[in-house]
């Protein structure tokens, strides 16, 4: 099973997708707990060059680097754990492509960077991905209290607004999708995800 958390900075999916990473493995279930960018050797490097560095890349070129993260990342990584039978949970996935590259950044249509990320993901879709929604400035506003901001948690509220325009437009998507408040308590929404990944395991 490959579970995904999507959503704005500052909304939790990073504190959700270690408590259900917990939950599981509590359960006896074999887990892999990962993240985009940087979950191999080259994928490190990309991070570190796309969120830490003043690199002065176009966007293209941007998008190019976080695409070659994706590629060695299903193959040298997700793959591997799901040919196992092992449950992967990831903080970030092809949603964030769209959201952040395309929408945020308006660089490519829809289409085409959704063609762009079925390439370099090999077509590898998730089971589930959890959509955690919530205001976007009281979402930059708990990336604040966090301390230093990196490139993409710097950039302005208007960015934001439009990455968030497209992660609401994923509550018509099916019922791959599941859009969750992300107001609530974590362990509320903790026991939400808990019921619904209940399910997925019958």
């Amino acid at each position: 099973m490959f579970i995904v958390f999507e959503g704005i900075d500052g909304t939790g999916k990073t504190t959700q997708a270690r408590m259900l990473n917990e939950w599981l493995t509590r359960k006896g279930n074999q887990t892999l707990l990962v993240r985009e960018p940087g979950e191999t050797v080259l994928g490190k490097k990309l991070r570190k060059i796309i969120l830490e560095e003043d690199h002065g890349l176009c966007d293209v070129a941007e998008l190019g680097l976080y695409l070659v993260d994706r590629a060695e990342h299903i193959d040298k990584v997700v793959k591997p754990a799901l040919e196992q039978n092992i449950i992967v949970i990831s903080d970030r996935y092809v949603d964030s492509t769209v959201a952040y590259q395309c929408y945020g950044k308006k660089i490519f249509s829809e289409a085409v960077t959704r063609r762009l990320n079925g390439m370099f993901s090999f077509n590898v879709m998730p089971d589930k991905v959890f959509v955690l929604d919530m205001d976007a400035q009281e979402a930059l506003d708990r990336v604040g209290v966090r301390g230093e901001k990196d490139n993409y948690e710097s950039k302005d509220i208007e960015f934001f607004f439009r990455a968030q325009t497209y992660y609401r437009k994923l509550r018509t998507f099916g019922p791959r999708y599941s859009y969750l408040n992300a107001n609530q308590e974590p362990e509320e929404l903790h026991n939400l995800i808990k019921k619904e990944v209940q399910q997925l395991l019958l």
